[in-house]
């Protein structure tokens, strides 16, 4: 067991420091190399602010191009309780929503990214220590996590593209960017499970759980496989999903 540093990986003495750059590309086309160097000196300002950075902007486009009415009138068709309100009562719903919806959604789009991270950081010194009997310390965590959800940059530029181009009226907050089945469905016309369950099939989902995996397995020296590691995340991701598509059948 490494208790409170990392553990030793072969090459790790040697291998020259990446740049911030590097490691930003490498994470794309050389990812276990790039988590090579992450686990030797772990950092997170570049990757970090390159997240944030994109949700705030992505936010601020969707409130200029689609308008914060036409979300809160979407939300609310798509959800069916529109079907039993009257007119006034959705104006009045969407008026109320105006005052603080873009407040709220600035916020989010600030610190949406760090507090996520933090939650796989934690979840994965969880299942390294409960499951495999290894530690390390926190700051690789969060800065391996960092950089394992930087795919969703990609997402994050796909969803500006359509903000942009796309047709306001048929814009879908939930699913902004056709990297998930929910995008290509309408809420109205499935039921709300499976809807749920398209959402959640998202192809970034998955790169970043296999990036974790890569980055974790790299923190503990390659103790334990990058496919292992993977599993383990994928598997309370299916427990995720099943309980978010059970709330939505309530």
């Amino acid at each position: 067991m490494v208790n409170g540093s990392n553990p030793p990986n072969q090459g790790a003495a040697t291998l020259p420091s990446w740049g911030a750059v590097k490691r930003l590309g490498g994470i794309f086309v050389s990812p276990t190399e790039a988590f090579r160097a992450i686990v030797q000196d772990p950092d997170v300002l570049p990757p970090l602010v390159i997240l944030i950075a994109i949700s705030v902007v992505t936010w601020e486009l969707i409130l200029k191009r689609i308008g914060i009415a036409q979300i809160l009138r979407s939300q609310l068709e798509m959800s069916g309780r529109a079907s039993g309100m009257t007119s006034d009562q959705v104006q009045q719903y969407i008026s109320a929503g105006s005052k603080y919806a873009p407040i709220v959604g600035r916020v989010i789009a600030l610190v949406s990214a760090p507090f996520f991270i933090l939650i796989v950081a934690l979840i994965g010194l969880a299942i390294m220590k409960a499951v495999f009997g290894l530690q390390f310390r926190f700051k690789t965590a969060y800065s391996v996590a960092t950089y394992a959800w930087l795919p969703w940059v990609i997402s994050g530029l796909l969803s500006i593209a359509v903000v942009l181009f796309g047709d306001p009226s048929a814009f879908n907050v939930a699913a902004p960017a056709p990297t998930s089945l929910a995008f290509f469905l309408s809420e109205q016309s499935v039921a709300r499970p499976l809807y749920t369950a398209a959402g959640a099939l998202d192809v970034f989902s998955f790169w970043s759980m296999a990036l974790l995996g890569m980055g974790f397995s790299e923190a503990v020296g390659e103790k334990i496989r990058a496919r292992t590691v993977f599993l383990c995340f994928f598997g309370l991701w299916v427990i995720l999903v099943l309980l978010r598509v059970g709330l939505a059948a309530i």
